[in-house]
């Protein structure tokens, strides 16, 4: 066996003025472990004066915590007392707390009649040199991941963290700052027993950024530093979840250090071990900063690259979306594409699309997985208020979540569907646990739900127009069954009413040549009275066709005519309560307003069973306003609009519609009806006048 060259003692102690010159420390001890020799250098290395040490067991001064070869204490005495030496490295206390690395060398000391006085032990302190070999090896394997450009980087983060768990011990954790919580990217532990444990305990748990020790470190951007730290302190300062020997009580050291990206905590990364071998120093303070610092080196360049090839995937998948949305410009088969994109970037995460309609408001066209199989939280109409508002994605997760605790409420998202400043409908993302969704997932997503957006406006626009299409066809099925009608009422009055009169007109005046002259003045007279009865039926049809006193009277008083005949005919009494002056409106505002009036009376007198109703009209300087108004027996609007005829109500919207107008109709079986009629204009000449003025 080999010690330090500088001592080497067969028999006897050496001379203290030989001892204290060494740099290494020499300690003596008898038989019975008592120290016997302390030199100069001891009292330096361990901080210890002779005057206090001589006589006092060694094992009360300097106990050896830790062999870092494996071996015990026992061991190692058996093995000088039997073998005459023992060297190794070992970790030993300084008086004032600190644990120092010693290379040691024990070798026992013989009495000239053979039997074994004691021992000495040279002790280097290695303390610098191993650390600087420990940092040596951890820097390299850290700088051989900063220049792996092809790895992912949770495989660079891995390394440093292996390196850091094996050469500065016992566990390590990198955490992300992701939102709101602190991911744990990855992490490593010298026993894999305790590696699993950490899985177990942390991986699937988030911390919060606003607890324990992490928050202080985020907030202050320092390291935090705890050399000794008993279990009952640890549980009551931080989440258990932080920590991987939740259920032991030995004491523990710890220290956590910020990740800083341009002055920004990104994350932290944290060592914990037990104590028993030695506490961590200041030194590894020092150590972790250094890792911290490359580590982050790490990071921004594998998120660069990451970023990069993401950007591209985006692109591409946005373009395939794109493509697919406006291949098949239907709401089911714009829904299938977003909901089947949105779950492959977020990994098959429950989705759910709603959409706004005017019957029952925000309503499901699309869940993934199948409602049956998951439960969307509800949008209360607070969070759907506060997204029409903003217009911006609204983030929701769990205030109480805590350590083992399945949420009460999970993480989700909730982006508005908006086109042409208005909101079509909310698309919803959970995030499983307690995760805030990571930036470039959020921007993916709005980017998408915008293309959605687009998409589903246009086939909402093309709908309508098929829609109009259709209502135009029908519209003009009617317009000539209406024509049609009109000719045969027409035709039939003609026939009936005017061709008879005529047919008796004539042969009455065929047989008057054949009367004395007496006859023949009675004949004419009574001729004269027919042709008055025929000139008032032809005068009568031609109002129903055209009123020509619209032209030469007004409107008013066209409309009072026809209420006045309306009561002399049925007995039913409209009165006409005109709110404001009526001056000229335009010829087409005049006629469309009184054929909707003529077809309303109509249908008034015809199916309401009253005997009394009334007409408001009033003119202001927007435009004019109508309203028709009885207490009758009312009907159901949408089945009598979906009738071939639909008592004239189609007619009627489409009249007042081609003049930009609007006409609403209100009612209820057994409770009368309402018509409403608004159309912008302008008073008969203000136009002119307007347009001089202009000129």
């Amino acid at each position: 066996m080999n010690i330090h060259p500088a001592v080497s003692i067969q028999h006897g102690w050496p001379d203290d003025p030989i001892l204290n010159i060494l740099n290494d420390a020499v300690i003596m001890i008898d038989d019975a472990w008592r120290i016997l020799r302390w030199n100069a250098a001891a009292e330096r290395i361990y901080g210890w004066m002779a005057t206090e040490v001589l006589g006092r067991s060694i094992s009360d001064v300097i106990p050896t915590l830790h062999y870092l070869d494996g071996t015990t204490r026992a061991a190692a005495a058996n093995y000088v007392i039997t073998r005459g030496g023992w060297r190794g490295m070992v970790i030993q206390p300084h008086r004032d707390g600190h644990h120092r690395y010693i290379d040691a060398a024990i070798q026992r000391v013989m009495a000239d009649d053979g039997h074994m006085m004691g021992m000495v032990a040279v002790n280097r302190d290695v303390t610098e040199q191993y650390a600087a070999t420990a940092q040596a090896t951890i820097l390299a394997r850290v700088t051989l991941a900063l220049h792996t450009d092809t790895k992912p980087m949770t495989d660079a983060l891995q390394t440093i963290v292996r390196a850091v768990a094996e050469q500065v011990g016992d566990g390590c954790v990198l955490r992300l700052r992701d939102g709101l919580h602190l991911v744990p990217s990855v992490l490593a532990h010298r026993d894999v027993a305790c590696e699993t444990m950490l899985h177990m305990l942390i991986h699937d748990y988030p911390q919060h950024l606003d607890r324990g020790l992490t928050a202080h470190v985020l907030q202050t951007a320092q390291p935090c530093f705890i050399p000794i730290w008993n279990a009952d302190d640890r549980q009551t300062q931080i989440d258990a979840v932080a920590w991987p020997y939740s259920e032991q009580y030995a004491p523990h050291s710890c220290i956590i250090v910020p990740l800083m990206s341009q002055g920004r905590v990104i994350g932290t990364l944290s060592i914990v071990r037990d104590i028993t071998p030695i506490s961590y120093t200041p030194h590894d303070v020092t150590l972790l900063q250094e890792v911290a610092h490359r580590s982050t080196l790490v990071i921004e360049g594998c998120q660069l690259r990451e970023s990069e090839q993401q950007a591209r995937r985006d692109l591409e998948t946005l373009y395939a979306a794109s493509q697919a949305f406006m291949q098949n410009l239907r709401l089911p088969s714009i829904v299938e594409v977003l909901v089947t994109t949105l779950q492959s970037r977020f990994g098959g995460e429950p989705i759910g699309i709603f959409m706004f309609n005017d019957q029952d408001g925000l309503h499901e066209v699309g869940v993934s997985p199948p409602c049956h199989t998951i439960r969307l939280p509800r949008i209360t109409d607070q969070i759907l208020t506060t997204l029409l508002q903003t217009a911006q994605p609204y983030l929701h997760h769990d205030q109480a979540s805590s350590f083992l605790r399945v949420p009460a409420a999970p993480a989700w998202t909730a982006f508005p569907i908006l086109a042409r400043g208005c909101c079509l409908g909310i698309v919803q993302i959970l995030h499983g646990v307690q995760t805030a969704i990571r930036p470039g997932d959020l921007h993916f997503a709005q980017a998408l739900i915008a293309h959605a957006a687009v998409a589903i406006d246009q086939a909402q626009l093309l709908a309508d127009v098929h829609e109009s299409e259709d209502q135009l066809q029908r519209l003009t099925h009617q317009l000539v069954t209406t024509q049609e009608t009109e000719r045969a009422a027409l035709a039939r009055e003609l026939h009936d009413g005017v061709g008879q009169a005529l047919t008796g007109l004539k042969l009455y005046l065929e047989s008057t040549p054949l009367q004395p002259i007496t006859v023949w003045r009675d004949r004419i007279h009574e001729a004269t009275g027919q042709v008055i009865d025929i000139l008032s039926q032809v005068r009568q049809l031609s109002l129903d066709i055209r009123p020509a006193a619209l032209e030469d009277l007004g409107l008013m008083v066209s409309l009072q005519w026809l209420l006045q005949r309306v009561e002399q005919q049925t007995g039913v009494v409209i009165a006409l309560h005109p709110y404001t002056p009526i001056p000229p409106l335009p010829h087409a505002i005049e006629l469309a307003l009184y054929r909707v009036i003529q077809e309303a009376v109509n249908n008034l007198v015809r199916y309401a069973n009253v005997a009394t109703a009334a007409i408001y009209f009033g003119v202001t300087t927007t435009g004019v306003s109508l309203l028709i108004q009885d207490h009758g027996r009312g009907f159901d609007v949408a089945q009598v609009c979906q009738m071939p005829r639909g008592i004239g109500l189609v007619g009627m919207r489409e009249r007042i519609r081609m003049l930009g107008g609007t006409l609403t109709i209100e009612s209820a079986l057994g409770h009368g009806t309402s018509l409403t009629v608004d159309v912008p204009c302008r008073p008969r000449g203000e136009e002119v006048d307007h347009a001089d003025r202009a000129g």
